[in-house]
């Protein structure tokens, strides 16, 4: 890309993916100057506005952010990657009532890994008590055990509810939600009959968390371990003492940005 740029040094599209490449390879500074320059060769350019927005967002220049988001979306109204991503940047900010409104874009932005949205005759759930509600899965496993932590909330309002997530999950949140909540793996076992509303479990922050002291209700926590494979794992271990033993672990296949640089071993 930089001999494209040096043989025209006229061609946005040359220092567009110069500044992907230099963002890929950790180099920030470097990705914010060549996008800047695509925009001065072809100022409506709304794919480098919106990585420009992104790239200032993550060394934590919110207001530099705010106006490339805001310049994208002024250039093409209906650029749903610039609106999620600027409901991301709030969600930093803690403009929680916001960025949850904005991240409802996610289901038009182009290259979301974050599964296939329900096609339902019900309403998506508003916020009303007393409904039959099934709340459905997006994204992966670990989205929906952070999102898993307003099901009580929800489950407290409504009538009847329904998740679906991950096979993997269905013991665990067995054992630590209300034996009330029914949960299955597959959407497609459910009938029209078995529910008056649905909404997707990334869109449930926007009924539960509008401030930052909206999650101090789950932050003791909302899991429940297994006492006897917790037992079992301290006995293999050859723990002696009474001492808490932590292992810390994640990997995910995601392959969205920069995804693989979450991956820890044991």
């Amino acid at each position: 890309f930089k001999i494209a740029v040096s043989l025209d040094p006229r061609n946005a599209e040359a220092y567009f993916n110069l500044g992907i490449a230099f963002k890929d390879n950790n180099l920030p500074h470097e990705a914010i100057d060549a996008y800047r320059r695509s925009l001065l060769i072809m100022p409506a350019y709304v794919e480098s506005y919106n990585n420009l927005g992104t790239t200032l967002k993550d060394l934590g220049r919110y207001q530099e952010a705010l106006d490339a988001y805001g310049s994208a979306i002024t250039v093409k109204p209906d650029y749903a990657e610039a609106y999620n991503n600027l409901g991301r940047l709030y969600w930093l900010m803690h403009d929680f009532t916001r960025a949850f409104e904005l991240m409802e874009w996610r289901w038009h932005a182009d290259g979301q890994s974050i599964g296939k949205k329900l096609e339902s005759i019900h309403p998506t759930w508003s916020g009303e008590e007393g409904a039959e509600v099934f709340v459905w899965k997006e994204q992966g496993i670990g989205d929906e055990i952070m999102f898993g932590s307003m099901l009580s909330e929800i489950n407290k309002k409504s009538k009847k509810l329904i998740v679906e997530c991950d096979k993997r999950l269905i013991p665990l949140y067995e054992r630590s939600f209300s034996r009330d909540i029914r949960f299955i793996d597959d959407r497609y076992k459910l009938s029209d009959f078995d529910y008056d509303c649905q909404i997707a479990i990334g869109s449930l922050p926007k009924h539960f968390r509008h401030k930052l002291e909206d999650f101090s209700t789950v932050s003791p926590g909302w899991l429940e371990a297994d006492l006897d494979r917790t037992k079992a794992l301290r006995e293999k271990l050859q723990a002696q003492t009474k001492d808490k033993i932590i292992g810390i672990s994640w990997f995910t296949k995601s392959a969205g940005e920069l995804s693989h640089k979450r991956n820890i071993p044991l």
